[in-house]
């Protein structure tokens, strides 16, 4: 796996898309990737159309990375109206929230 620099992920927010199956779920389950997000502090919002597999994702990701601060957020962005924008908004309000 490349090394990413702290600066990149340090304290930062990220938001994983497509996390309820396929290569977005197993990029959220990806260890090394995990690892280093929690050890440079990063939040992740994983989206996915599917809410109890995008639940059981966050699961396993939640018990892999006790530490970790990764949080499920549903949703559809197939839908053509600006979807990824709604997705950001939403997903910069939840986070702020848990952030308190």
């Amino acid at each position: 796996m490349p090394r990413i620099g702290c600066t990149l992920c340090q304290r930062r927010n990220v938001l994983l898309v497509g996390g309820s199956s396929g290569i977005g779920a197993e990029l959220a389950e990806l260890v090394e990737l995990s690892e280093l997000l929690a050890m440079y502090g990063a939040n992740v919002v994983v989206t996915g159309r599917d809410r109890q597999r995008l639940n059981a994702v966050v699961e396993r990701c939640r018990i892999a990375q006790p530490t970790q601060i990764i949080q499920p957020l549903p949703l559809d962005l197939t839908a053509p109206d600006r979807a990824l924008n709604r997705a950001i908004d939403t997903a910069s309000a939840a986070l702020s929230r848990w952030e308190h």
